[in-house]
């Protein structure tokens, strides 16, 4: 599943292992404590925006060797660097080949990480890509003892390339079906936060429809359903709010733009060139939508939709979607991004 950041996609990984690690045990009192059957496995979870700002291919491959080998080392993988006759992915391919079938879950955080941190390297983003690719090639050669895999990431970028040949994916980003899996809803605010928004009520001195409204027009409004048909709130934003109401409706969305420095880098470059892009309704096929960009060729409005830019808005025919921002938080944003980008190429060291 591909989500912009601060959706949640990390939580959702994390408690994903803590289940099939133990169970029901921390969920009883919750839904899925009624609606799990499944025994507890041996979980690998790769958190690979760790993995990013490495300034040569030999030096990427060793801390990308060295995560894989941590990850894997509590079950039994062992990396002898001194045999140097066979590879690091080769000895991994060796250890897998030694599992029981149906015995692991592997979860991957930020997949896309490591390939949008050399956006503007593009010689450095084919190397990394390869070595990715390689370990994901070795994980599909032994799928065979994998119960689950559960992969993240906030673009598409180089997903053609790194997974070519990897049909045991299923791709759920668009699918209504998994609409509301991340972000919150409506309903979930107002079943799950009772307290914070009679506390942001009363020091707004506002209805609970008013504010539920304002709290739609400044942080909900994403929709991650190709049909449309269901939108969510930015949980991140919405958490902000209600710790500090007295603040008002400020903008928190994408506070911290410079963890991804190299692909904000790309839209700021591009969206100057196509202001209107941010400010007029425009529709997008679901092909250029869903589409996997082996490299740096991606389409912008496709990722300005996968960083949360831009969101569907409604579904114009079988064929196309309409896109629009939405809401007030990230406009504000976009209208800054550009601002500064503009400051910035007007000033005499940029003429």
């Amino acid at each position: 599943i591909s989500c912009p950041h601060r959706f949640g996609k990390s939580l959702l990984a994390f408690t994903l292992r803590i289940i099939f690690e133990s169970g029901i045990r921390y969920f009883s009192d919750l839904a899925i404590g009624n609606n799990w059957t499944d025994r507890t496995y041996l979980v690998v979870q790769i958190d690979f925006s760790l993995l990013s700002n490495k300034k040569t291919i030999e030096c990427f491959r060793v801390i990308f060797n060295r995560s894989i080998t941590s990850a894997f080392s509590p079950l039994g993988f062992k990396f002898d660097p001194t045999n140097s006759s066979i590879r690091f992915i080769d000895q991994l391919k060796s250890w897998l080949s030694t599992l029981e079938p149906n015995t692991i879950v592997l979860l991957i955080d930020d997949y896309d990480v490591p390939l949008t941190t050399y956006l503007d390297d593009a010689e450095l983003f084919a190397q990394v890509s390869s070595v990715m690719s390689e370990f994901y090639a070795a994980i599909k050669e032994y799928e065979g003892c994998l119960r689950f895999l559960f992969i993240t990431g906030e673009t598409r970028i180089g997903f053609a390339g790194i997974f070519g040949g990897f049909n045991i994916l299923e791709d759920i980003t668009f699918d209504p079906d998994y609409g509301t899996l991340l972000g919150f809803t409506k309903d979930e605010i107002e079943s799950n936060f009772r307290d914070d928004l009679k506390n942001a009520e009363e020091v707004l001195n506002l209805s609970r429809e008013a504010l539920l409204s304002e709290m739609r027009r400044h942080y909900g409004g994403f929709s991650f359903d190709a049909e449309a048909e269901t939108h969510v709130f930015c949980p991140s934003s919405v958490l902000q709010f209600l710790s500090h109401p007295e603040k008002g409706f400020q903008p928190y969305w994408h506070g911290s733009e410079g963890e991804r420095s190299a692909l904000w880098e790309i839209i700021k470059h591009q969206a100057l060139s196509s202001p209107d892009v941010f400010k007029k309704p425009t529709s997008i096929t679901l092909d250029e939508l869903e589409g996997f960009s082996s490299g740096q060729d991606i389409s912008l409005k496709a990722l300005l939709v996968q960083t949360g830019c831009l969101t569907i808005k409604s579904k114009l025919n079988m064929a196309e979607v309409e896109l629009g921002c939405p809401n007030k938080e990230v406009e504000h944003f976009l209208e800054q991004l550009c601002a500064e980008e503009k400051l910035k190429r007007g000033s005499p060291m940029h003429q």
